[in-house]
């Protein structure tokens, strides 16, 4: 009886041991040289750094950082506010400001809305355009054509340079016309002019008769 109770009492001191060496194993937190140490159970999705000695996950874009991880607790992250953005992911305490499309005197309109995760995109009103391509503060008029039309409308991002062709190549012909139109008459009040006091050498000096 009592060789029964000895080996029961070895048998469940055994799968105790095993137990609570189980538990450790599978803590999040464990015990190295007097340190607590957090494991990495998950790979964070968006990258990770280390406050003091610690391996946080960095927040997810629109969203910052609430509070740091520690030794018990993971990083807190909240949505970024209305008004507000990060467009990467992050371990920053605070959003960006949205970009304004109102400003006034800028003649810019909004084309895409501000999100948590994306500022807003701004482009020109209407018959205004921009000298860049990319992070346009200011759209300028596009050039007016009132007395010989637009040949190709001006666009967002370029006030066409082949307006001004339509402008100045008219121009050129009309005065290239009456440029040969004056030259002409000039050549040929010339000749009339020539004509009349040339004459020929008889009609000069009559023969007389002796």
């Amino acid at each position: 009886m009592a060789a029964r109770d000895l080996k029961f009492s070895m048998i469940f001191t055994v799968f105790t041991v095993l137990f609570f060496c189980q538990e450790l194993y599978a803590s999040p937190f464990s015990s190295v040289r007097g340190k607590r140490v957090r494991r990495k159970l998950e790979v964070c999705a968006d990258g990770s750094y280390v406050h003091e000695g610690n391996t946080c996950c960095r927040c997810a874009a629109g969203q910052r950082l609430k509070q740091h991880c520690n030794a018990t607790h993971h990083v807190t992250c909240e949505l970024c506010e209305y008004g507000t953005f990060n467009e990467h992911p992050n371990h920053q305490d605070y959003c960006l400001p949205c970009t304004s499309c109102n400003q006034p005197n800028a003649n810019l309109e909004e084309e895409d809305a501000c999100t948590p995760g994306r500022d807003a995109k701004c482009r020109c009103k209407k018959d205004h355009y921009c000298d860049s391509d990319t992070n346009c503060k200011i759209c300028q008029p596009c050039n007016t054509c009132d007395f010989v039309g637009i040949k190709e409308p001006c666009t967002s991002v370029c006030n066409n340079p082949r307006v001004i062709v339509a402008i100045v190549v008219p121009l050129l012909l009309v005065i290239l016309g009456i440029l040969a139109f004056f030259g002409y008459k000039y050549w040929k009040v010339k000749q009339e002019s020539a004509n009349c006091t040339g004459g020929t050498s008889d009609e000069r000096n009559p023969i007389r008769d002796e």
